[in-house]
């Protein structure tokens, strides 16, 4: 209805029956993501088929005569996130990726982290070299629009910064959604995927963006673009530097939108630690600036 043709991969090597298919790749477990690499061969680490899977069925895709080859983009949710990652970074005939929640610097994860500090250095030092993608997202091409709650169990708030800083500003958008959900349901409910791809693929209506942001003492500040007006804006900040990602306290502020100078600014706390202006137009699309730490 929406005018695409789509195509979605069981990254676990089974068939519409649900049973195994005859050169099916390994299951998504815990052991074939991390400890398989143990056994010495890359190729039967999880990470690898999923990546070449994904590469494949986009070929698949843009041989059939209904679609438009030169018009093709790719999103993926959790671990289908940090897949988008890295296959929009070597595939280079996507035109824009949105990932959601996935990241880089698995190391840094308050959940990943703890299956990497499992393995012996030697083979975590070849996972993070072979399979982050902090190796991959700086090769990229295409437009990237990243989705990640403030409060993520698993993709912390801090890599996930480093991980969008990999992309180009003039190629990246950022949502940082205050108080999202981890969940396939909370990863596609967010309208704005649809909207930035048909930004990029068909010229239509862009998101607003948050393009420029400056911190002076007790002042922040940020320049944003907006085709329709906004409807809102606040300022997020958390002063919690001891609770994990998930439990981390945060607070937020109302703020002074200039329309004619195209400027927000808000009064901040001395000595928050982190922050993100959010803004939502008219249309109910919201993005977020960058993340001020400090």
């Amino acid at each position: 209805a929406k005018g695409y043709a789509a195509i979605a991969i069981d990254l676990s090597g089974n068939g519409l029956d649900g049973k195994k298919l005859k050169f099916a790749g390994p299951e998504q477990t815990d052991e074939n993501k991390f400890q398989k690499i143990e056994e010495g061969n890359l190729k039967d680490v999880w990470s690898y088929h999923a990546v070449a899977i994904v590469i494949l069925s986009h070929s698949l895709l843009l041989s059939f005569p209904e679609g438009d080859i030169t018009k093709s983009c790719i999103t993926g949710i959790s671990w289908g996130g940090y897949i988008t990652c890295i296959a929009a970074s070597l595939d280079k005939r996507f035109k824009a990726a949105a990932p959601v929640y996935g990241c880089a610097y698995f190391d840094e994860s308050d959940v990943f982290g703890n299956n990497l500090k499992q393995l012996k250095a030697v083979y975590r030092e070849l996972w993070l070299d072979s399979f982050d993608a902090s190796n991959f997202l700086p090769d990229a091409k295409c437009k990237f629009l990243f989705i990640n709650g403030n409060k993520d169990r698993v993709f912390n708030i801090i890599p996930y910064d480093k991980t969008y800083r990999l992309i180009s500003e003039y190629q990246r958008t950022v949502i940082i959604k205050p108080d999202m959900g981890h969940s396939h349901p909370s990863g596609w409910a967010s309208d704005e995927i649809g909207y930035f791809f048909e930004n990029v693929l068909q010229g239509k209506r862009p998101l607003p963006k948050i393009i420029m942001k400056v911190k002076r003492g007790k002042k922040a500040s940020v320049i944003y673009s907006s085709a329709a007006d906004l409807l809102s804006a606040k300022f997020y900040y958390s002063t919690d530097t001891v609770s994990t990602n998930e439990k981390r306290v945060w607070k937020n502020k109302d703020v002074v939108i200039n329309t004619t100078q195209k400027k927000i600014t808000c009064n901040v706390p001395e000595k928050f630690k982190y922050g993100f202006f959010y803004i939502k137009d008219i249309m109910g699309n919201a993005v977020s600036g960058e993340l001020f730490i400090n």
